[in-house]
Formats: structure tokens, C-alpha cells, sequence
């Protein structure tokens, strides 16, 4: 059954293949989602983090990602996290990172969020191997993402947060850390000349700490019966800690490592020599290869088992969050479109009426038929021409010939 595509149906055809010429043809923007390893936004962002974490897998370690601290967490010997806000573990992450380091030999890695994007550094890159024509453009670009890197923090009084195990304090402009000392400056070569960052690591102090806000938790505040000591293992010029070792008595096996920065740990950072061996250092630190998580948290900090039932979302899964659902609301309909323009109706056969035998026109059609089926253009002129000048009486006009033939003329070849 021949059927036609219909209004619809066309309309249907063109907004599909417009949509998918836009989506190949559109320009790529660059993606700068921060802190993620896994998915797209972990492999192609600049702020990612997945390069890290296939630093852990090529060193035998078998990684996951984890979105809370629930029990599927326990398992883990070593859980990193890239906060994705100016924040420390709040009171039931804490309480509950206590408990899991105390169990067994652990280590927790924290990188605060003292850094904020590598664009700037991409634009400097990009420069360098830039036509002269494109140069003047790339440099506009890396002053305008300089200008809002420095614009974003608040201006004002240094902004403190505190755990109970330690303090950081987030400057309102960046400092540019150099010259460093401490076991790793040892340990590391090549050293990174310079890391940017706006946080410092601090030792608790009980005294002026403990009404410090956990992360966005200002009322939740932790006082630790056991002390937490702090070995400073990267410091810079100005005395600034930089990275540094946790050991309590709780856990007296296990460890935390916290950094201020995580501007040598972001995918574009790690095509640098010096960055890769700061990692490379960090990840030695950690221990023997095991199993590890990435810790992937919101502006809200860590989720704690009972906080939620609704886990984050990821890959399909996101098409169910807000914004995306209503971009899914739509595309569904549109399929719903397509079926109905583009595939056959549903329902009984039906047995279609025969066409009508005193319909005039289905005569006219016969003959032409016949007509083409003679193959000869000139007899089917004759028989025409004989048509409109007996039957209709006319002697001139498009479809006359000079000389009308007889009506008793056969087609050439025909002896009957």
C-alpha cells in the first residue's frame, strides 16, 4: 500500500534532519565543568578530573565513583574528593569519615576548592601555538577570564571553615605559592614553580575554631574528643601550608590528606611534567593500590546514607532532572509526532469500494494507456487529433495535425 508522507509527515522529516545538521554543524563549546571524573564532563572539561583518576587505574588501583557516604563507601580503602564549593566535611560526614577511617587502615583525600578554573591557562596555551592573525583574539580571552577568575570571590574578610580536624581559610583574591619547602618539595621532581590558590590549611585550634561553620552548615560544629595532628608536607615562601597529613589517635592507621588546590590536578594541568609528578606524589602518599572512590558532591557538600533516597543523577539518568526533563517532555512528544506521521494507522483491514465503472475519466485513462502501451508517439497524435476534430469539430489547435488521418488508420505493423 503506497501511502503519502502528508504535511506532517514532511514536517516531521525536516525538523529531525535540521536537528541533527544543527547538532554536527554547531560550534563546540568548551566545556569547564569542575571536579568531574567520570562521564563526558570528566574527560573532555578542562577542570575535570578523570586524567587524575586514570592516574590511580594505571597504577593498578581500581576506581569507582561514589555520590555518598553509604555503605556500598565502606568497602572503599581510600575515597578523593573535589568539594565543589568553598566548604569542609559538615558534622555527619565528618562523624561518619571518623567511623570509617577508625575501622581499618584508610586514607581520605580532600582537595579543597582553592582554585577555579584552568581556562586562562588554556587561552596562554593556545596562544603560543596561535596564527599571528588569532593571537590578539586568544589574549583578549585569557585577560577576560583572568578579569572574572579574580571578580568571583566575595570582597571582604577571609572566609574560615572548620571540620575539628582542621581549618581552611578561603582569601578573597588569589596568591601565587612559590618556593616550596616541606617533604614533598624533597620528594617531588620536577617541582611546579608556582600554584595558585586562594585557601591555606590551618591546624584546629579549639579556642578560635569551634564556632567556625562546617561547610553551608552553620550550626554544626564538631569538637573531637581525640586531638588531630597536622604534618605539613608542601609549604610555600610566606609559611602558607599547602598540603598536609591528618593523623588521630582514633585512627591511628589511617590518614588524610588535605590540599588547598587542586590547580596541579585538573585535566589540562596534568599535560604539565611538574603537575604529573605532584600527582604522582599524591598518589604514592595515599598507599598500596586498592580500591578508591571519587567522592562527587554538590554545593551542599557530601550526602551521608539516610540523608535521601534520591541519589545524583547521572548519565540517562540526568534526563530526568530539572532543567533536562522539560527538554524530555519535549522530545518524547516529537516522537510521538513521528510515530503517528510516519508509520501505517492501526486497526482491522478494511475491504476498499471497487472504483466506480461509469466514471468518465477512468475511460480517458484506459486510452492513454492503451496509447503508451503502442509505443508510437505518432499514431497516438493521429488518434488524438481524430478525437478532437470528429468529436469535438474542431480544425485548428495544439492537438490538431495539418492533415487528420482516417478513423479506420491502424498503428504501422498491424496486418488485421
Amino acid at each position: 500500500m503506497n501511502r503519502s508522507w502528508g504535511p506532517w509527515g514532511l514536517f516531521t522529516l525536516v525538523l529531525i534532519v535540521g536537528s541533527i545538521y544543527a547538532s554536527v554543524t554547531r560550534q563546540r563549546e568548551m566545556i569547564t565543568a569542575y571536579g568531574y571524573s567520570y562521564s563526558h564532563q570528566g574527560t573532555l572539561s578542562i577542570n575535570g578530573t578523570a586524567a587524575f583518576r586514570e592516574m590511580y587505574t594505571l597504577r593498578d588501583w581500581d576506581t569507582q565513583t561514589i555520590k555518598r557516604l553509604s555503605n556500598a563507601a565502606d568497602q572503599l580503602d581510600t575515597i578523593v574528593w573535589f568539594p565543589d564549593a568553598e566548604q569542609v566535611p559538615s558534622h555527619r560526614a565528618t562523624a561518619w569519615l571518623d567511623r570509617w577511617l577508625s575501622e581499618s587502615p584508610r586514607t581520605l583525600v580532600f582537595v579543597a576548592r582553592g582554585f577555579d578554573s584552568t581556562e586562562p591557562m588554556y587561552w596562554r596555551k593556545a596562544m603560543a601555538d596561535a596564527p599571528p592573525q588569532q593571537r590578539l583574539e586568544y589574549r583578549r580571552r585569557q585577560a577576560r577570564t583572568e578579569v572574572l577568575a579574580e571578580s568571583q570571590p566575595q570582597i571582604g574578610t577571609t572566609n574560615s571553615f572548620s571540620n575539628g580536624w582542621f581549618t581552611l581559610d578561603f582569601q578573597s583574591h588569589y596568591t601565587t605559592a612559590q618556593d616550596f619547602g616541606g617533604p614533598w618539595a624533597e620528594q617531588i621532581d620536577p617541582l611546579p614553580q608556582r600554584l595558585t590558590t586562594r585557601a591555606t590549611i590551618r591546624t584546629f585550634d579549639p579556642d578560635t575554631d569551634s564556632q567556625l561553620s562546617t561547610g553551608l552548615f552553620r550550626i554544626d560544629t564538631v569538637d573531637e574528643d581525640e586531638a588531630v595532628t597536622m604534618e605539613p608536607l608542601l609549604t610555600s615562601a610566606s609559611g602558607d601550608t599547602l598540603a598536609a597529613r591528618l593523623k588521630s589517635e582514633r585512627w591511628p592507621d589511617s590518614q588524610v590528606l588535605v590540599l588547598s588546590t587542586a590547580e596541579c590536578l585538573l585535566n589540562l594541568s596534568l599535560t604539565e611534567p611538574a603537575n604529573r609528578a605532584l600527582a604522582d606524589r599524591l598518589i604514592k602518599q595515599t598507599g598500596p593500590p586498592s580500591d578508591v572512590g571519587f567522592l562527587r558532591t554538590d554545593m551542599m557538600g557530601a550526602r551521608v546514607q539516610g540523608d535521601s533516597d534520591d541519589d545524583l543523577a547521572a548519565g540517562m539518568e540526568l534526563l530526568t532532572q530539572w532543567p533536562l526533563s522539560m527538554t524530555t517532555m519535549h522530545v518524547v512528544l516529537l516522537g510521538f509526532i513521528a510515530i503517528l506521521a510516519l508509520l501505517p494507522i492501526f486497526g482491522r483491514p478494511r475491504r476498499l469500494p471497487p472504483p466506480a465503472t461509469g466514471d468518465f475519466g477512468e475511460h480517458v485513462s484506459a486510452v492513454a494507456e492503451l496509447l503508451q502501451r503502442s509505443g508510437d508517439t505518432d499514431y497516438a497524435r493521429q488518434r488524438i487529433s481524430e478525437y478532437f476534430v470528429q468529436v469535438r469539430g474542431e480544425e485548428s489547435g495544439p492537438w490538431v495535425l495539418p492533415t487528420a488521418p482516417a478513423p479506420e488508420d491502424k498503428p504501422p505493423g498491424d496486418a488485421n
